[in-house]
């Protein structure tokens, strides 16, 4: 009984939650449209006898910097750089991150770019870039946005969802992120959707061919890989495709561009340890135990390895429980690469979204405990990274003194999916079998 009435509370104020989608969205909308005082949209005020048309000045880069200063979709520049230096025939200097930094502080206009956007990706990658890289930054950046949004719209659709979902989703404050960011998250989605709809429709080794996809970042195959070990005999032909897939990527462009794939090879020890980013930003165990305990330095990756099992020992108790059951496992395998993954940050999880949709269905039994658990997830995801921020802020300068933080995000994601794999019920009349 309390459980309703705590639900009854809450849903009578989910208009809330709505509104603090929307004001984020206008928000963000109006900065990139205000631009900046450095180059952006000013208003000079009406003038007796002037044409309505003159009193808004745009400058020639308006765009590129929102009203902070900031340059929108700041993290598409690695991808847009990367593609750009292969057009321009400098494909070895991709991963040459002291060149590309100051390749990108030339690029940028009004040179108010000091950081560097590091490509990380395999070479193959890039390529997908080539097409937009003959334009600016922000229209390559704006591009890409709407093709993300467009695909997602029937990515929803390949899971079983609708419109309420898609806009559910794009409130996910992870999604926004994603996008704002410039980030490629939203591409994950839409390949792990379309895995699920050909493994749906008994298109095993098509599933596999696109799910190898994933290569372009390659923690993102962590679920697939695991369900594929655990259930072989069933998915030995979508294994198959995963790696041919892989290896078509891989030997493809590998005779044509040695060099740039010797520099991926050489920077992935400094990739994979993830140090040079703002640890707040990351959901995962290894920037979990950092933020927890600056100076236990020799235990972060211990620690984080001890709960990325525990993700391991979770998918393999739901999978045991509902090995048939192709939603469940599905959304099980993408919690499971977010959850215990090292590389996870805030806008790689738009894609438990798919995780959302697909298990809406298999809580209704629960509808009161269902709408605690995904509501509790999506106010979690939505507070906890600025949480973190404001808590190492609230301690000052970090060379005086370690500075320590909590993300939330962790722990109260392994509690809501030890729930969920406790309340999840197969429907024997709707199901997606395995075939």
């Amino acid at each position: 009984m309390t459980q309703d009435r705590i639900v009854q509370f809450f849903r009578e104020r989910v208009i809330f939650a709505k509104l603090a989608a929307i004001i984020l969205w206008i928000s963000y909308a109006v900065s990139i449209l205000m631009g900046d005082h450095h180059g952006g949209m000013k208003f000079t005020g009406p003038v007796v006898g002037s044409d309505p048309n003159s009193w808004i000045v745009y400058d020639e880069h308006y765009g590129v910097f929102n009203f902070r200063g900031e340059t929108n979709g700041a993290d598409h520049l690695a991808w847009y750089t990367a593609a750009r230096l292969i057009r321009e025939g400098e494909p070895e200097k991709i991963y040459d991150y002291g060149y590309i930094h100051n390749y990108q502080k030339e690029m940028v206009p009004k040179k108010r770019w000091d950081s560097l956007m590091a490509y990380r990706n395999p070479p193959f990658y890039c390529l997908l870039y080539l097409p937009t890289s003959y334009l600016s930054f922000t229209q390559s950046w704006l591009i890409w946005c709407g093709i993300y949004i467009f695909g997602v719209w029937f990515a929803v659709g390949w899971l079983g969802g609708g419109r309420t979902e898609f806009w559910w989703l794009m409130a996910f404050f992870p999604t926004f992120t994603a996008i704002s960011y410039g980030q490629n998250s939203l591409l994950s989605f839409i390949i792990l959707a379309g895995t699920y709809r050909l493994l749906k429709g008994d298109r095993v080794f098509l599933a596999g061919l696109i799910g190898g996809l994933l290569w372009f970042k390659p923690p993102m195959l962590t679920g697939l890989v695991l369900w594929g070990l655990l259930d072989i005999r069933r998915l030995w032909l979508a294994a198959l495709g995963v790696v041919l897939t892989g290896v078509v990527l891989t030997l493809g462009t590998y005779p044509f561009i040695p060099a740039v794939w010797d520099g991926f090879i050489d920077s992935l020890n400094g990739n994979v340890k993830f140090t040079d980013f703002e640890q707040f930003k990351m959901h995962n165990p290894v920037a979990f135990w950092r933020l927890l305990l600056p100076e236990a330095t020799a235990w972060h990756w211990p620690l984080a390895a001890a709960c990325s099992l525990l993700a391991v020992l979770w998918f393999v108790w739901v999978w045991w429980k509902h090995r048939n059951d192709l939603a469940i496992l599905f959304g099980a395998l993408v919690f499971v690469t977010l959850w215990g993954s090292p590389h996870a940050l805030i806008y790689e999880w738009s894609v438990l979204g798919i995780t959302g949709i697909l298990w809406w269905p298999r809580l209704a039994h629960v509808p009161s405990a269902r709408f605690l658990l995904y509501g509790a997830a999506w106010l979690v995801m939505f507070v906890s990274t600025h949480l973190a921020e404001f808590i190492l802020n609230l301690q000052g300068d970090h060379t005086v003194f370690p500075r320590y933080a909590v993300q939330i995000s962790m722990p109260a994601m392994a509690v809501i999916a030890v729930w969920c794999g406790r309340l999840l019920r197969s429907d024997p009349v709707k199901r997606a079998s395995l075939p």
